[in-house]
């Protein structure tokens, strides 16, 4: 297998909400506008794309990051644009995508012993920490419980302080030859996240 550098990200960011809550939100895109405002926000702007949403989870911080599948969308004879169809829509399962979809933390700039404890590797998210899909109105959300895992809480760890750069790529991993090359399904840039000081909602 020869690896090669992927090309652009296939959907396009659209938003990243940093928030409190008293009460765990574990579907930010079945929640109220005031919680699932990325989503709210995509909407009012008249956005009516297929997104797709990644619920950090972190105790009573959650970071909600949404992408959105481009009109012209990826091409559909590039062997990732058929895995990105099958994975947003219902020709996969659950099951099927816990064992797909990865995470490639990069720390641009921090302490190191953060970058040593969080080396820049791809990792299948749902065995690092649980992971909860749920299907909204034109979206797919994945709900990930960063409080009780390992991975989970060095991630926590690195958006504490304000003192880190963090770059994070969702991936869809290719297990078959007709799968390959990857490419990446969406990206965000973190600078300076201190999750202790979200806006409580």
């Amino acid at each position: 297998r020869r690896k090669e550098p992927s090309k652009a990200p296939m959907l396009e960011l659209v938003d990243v909400d940093l928030f409190t809550s008293t009460q765990e939100v574990l579907a930010a895109s079945a929640g109220p506008p005031s919680v699932g405002c990325g989503i709210s926000r995509a909407r009012t702007r008249g956005d009516d794309r297929f997104l797709f949403i990644v619920n950090f989870r972190m105790g009573a911080a959650q970071l909600v990051v949404t992408w959105a599948l481009p009109s012209c969308g990826p091409c559909k004879t590039e062997p990732a644009g058929v895995l990105l169809e099958r994975f947003l829509g219902l020709g996969m399962g659950d099951d099927e995508r816990h064992d797909r979809l990865k995470l490639l933390p990069l720390l641009i700039e921090g302490p190191l012993l953060l970058r040593s404890a969080m080396p820049p590797k791809p990792a299948i998210l749902s065995r690092q920490c649980t992971t909860v899909y749920y299907r909204g109105d034109n979206c797919l959300e994945a709900s990930v419980d960063c409080a009780g895992a390992s991975f989970g809480k060095k991630l926590t760890k690195l958006l504490r302080g304000g003192g880190c750069v963090l770059s994070m790529f969702a991936i869809i991993e290719g297990q078959a030859e007709e799968e390959l090359p990857e490419r990446l399904l969406g990206g965000v840039a973190l600078f300076n996240v201190d999750i202790d000081r979200a806006t409580p909602r």
